[in-house]
């Protein structure tokens, strides 16, 4: 009986009730971790982050991340990666330094009354910017050759300019946007396209927006050629066969204006033309304007002669005997 008073004489003190009451302390420590003393963890959950107005997130140091939980075996029950979501608010970093942010419970929703336990990775870092907007222009890609002597002329763009949405520092290296690649194999007259795709440089495409992202394409493609002019060309009279003329061409010379492949027109000389007129049909002492015609070499075309016609004098014609 003595102990047991002595006992409760201590217990009464100010150290006996500080012991007591670690004792319930622990007890009840206990009795909680028997009963949420269970685990579970669960991977590859998603981070969502949510930047400042304005801002856009470049890029994170995770993309996911594993939890691992405490609790009951109920609450770890319920628990799945669809119905788990882990959100970081960065709202309150105005900066474009690197944020460093580290997971905590206040970053995760569950179903039920689990405990966050650890997060793997612990912490990630974040890279923000401002968002901005930009005009560029549309730029038009080939690919292979126009046929020998055709060429593409500036092609017709429209939209010629497309509107860009993104962060402000890839914006400032993006200077245009282009077209898939145009096949102009076989091709000799203009043609039109549309464009169902256009293309940003590099990497940009999965920050930045693009408005409209298509285009309408009209690409002109003309035959390459070259011109030259020769002045006072002798213009000579066909006759049909078995027929004389005895006639003069006023004028008896004519300027010419050629073109064709740009080689060729380099290489031409006057001796390489011939004019005349065709005197078919005439007869007996008149006088008859026909046109001016031109004897050229393969590949070259007419342009004109100055003057178009001539004047054909017939003096005197006979029709010659059969042989």
């Amino acid at each position: 009986m003595k102990i047991l008073k002595t006992i409760s004489d201590r217990l009464e003190t100010r150290g006996g009730i500080f012991l007591i009451s670690l004792a319930i302390a622990a007890i009840v420590w206990f009795g909680i971790r028997a009963i949420t003393g269970y685990s579970a963890r669960v991977t590859e959950i998603p981070v969502s982050i949510q930047p400042p107005p304005g801002w856009i997130v470049l890029d994170a140091s995770a993309r996911t991340v594993d939890i691992s939980f405490l609790g009951t075996r109920e609450d770890l029950r319920l628990l799945n990666r669809d119905l788990v979501k882990v959100s970081v608010d960065l709202r309150h970093h105005t900066d474009a330094a690197p944020c460093v942010h580290e997971f905590a419970a206040a970053d995760v929703s569950a179903p039920g009354s689990p405990i966050l336990d650890f997060a793997v990775p612990s912490k990630i870092v974040v890279r923000m910017d401002r968002q901005g907007t930009k005009q560029v222009p549309v730029r038009l890609e080939t690919q292979n050759m126009l046929p020998a002597g055709y060429e593409q002329k500036a092609p017709v763009i429209t939209p010629a300019t497309v509107q860009l949405t993104g962060p402000e520092s890839v914006l400032a290296r993006i200077e245009s946007v282009s077209t898939l690649p145009i096949d102009l194999d076989g091709r000799i007259r203009t043609f039109t396209r549309r464009a169902q795709r256009l293309v940003l440089p590099g990497d940009a495409a999965e920050h930045v927006r693009m408005d409209p992202p298509t285009a309408t394409l009209e690409i002109p493609i003309v035959e390459r050629s070259g011109t030259m002019r020769f002045d006072d060309v002798p213009v000579g009279l066909v006759c049909p066969p078995g027929q004389a003329l005895q006639a003069t061409v006023v004028p008896d010379v004519a300027a010419v204006t050629v073109k064709g492949p740009p080689e060729l027109v380099d290489a031409l000389s006057a001796g390489d033309v011939r004019l005349f007129v065709d005197a078919t049909g005439v007869g007996g002492p008149v006088s008859q304007l026909r046109p001016i015609h031109a004897d050229l070499p393969a590949s070259l075309s007419l342009v004109q002669t100055d003057p178009p016609q001539a004047r054909v004098q017939v003096t005197f014609g006979t029709l010659q005997p059969d042989e």
